[in-house]
């Protein structure tokens, strides 16, 4: 038997690429998959929704989730050869949604909504006020400062 969670999450990050230095900031949603019967759980991509990570708990399953992203960003930079080209890339792979795994992340929304659930650990997050973006910006490596550092955000999506 398995739980399924509808999840909110935010991501920066700062890649460098060739000749450039890029700041990505990413507002996605996943499906987490808590399977009782397989002791794992699993964190499958909405939007973005080709990438995906395992394991025996959350903490894995959201380490190999942020590996699998960080693989895309890290092959994309080696891969394009200016900012512009890779911008275009990183927008085209973070608005990709996988259908399947959208309606998972939608009948579990219905269902956290409806029974109140929730999961230990994890902020509720209203799902209408942190709907999926990106934004992918060109940094000056000479003017850059501290301030450019956030940490990563994960939450339950839930009504207001």
């Amino acid at each position: 038997m398995s739980t399924t969670y509808p999840l909110v999450f935010t991501f920066h990050e700062v890649i460098v690429g060739n000749g450039f230095v890029a700041k990505i900031d990413l507002s996605g949603r996943a499906v987490l998959v808590e399977d009782k019967e397989e002791a794992g759980t699993w964190l499958y991509g909405v939007e973005p929704g080709a990438i995906a990570g395992g394991g025996t708990d959350y903490s894995a399953a959201c380490r190999e989730f942020k590996k699998s992203y960080l693989s895309v960003l890290f092959d994309l930079a080696l891969e394009t050869k200016t900012f512009d080209e890779f911008k275009k890339e990183v927008e085209a792979f973070t608005r990709a949604v996988n259908i399947p795994n959208q309606i998972a992340w939608e009948t579990a929304l219905k269902e956290v909504r409806k029974s109140g659930t929730g999961l230990d650990g994890f902020a509720r997050v209203n799902a209408e006020s942190h709907p999926p973006a990106v934004e992918v910006s060109q940094l000056d490596p000479q003017t850059m400062r501290p301030g450019v550092n956030k940490f990563d955000e994960v939450g339950l999506a839930e009504a207001a």
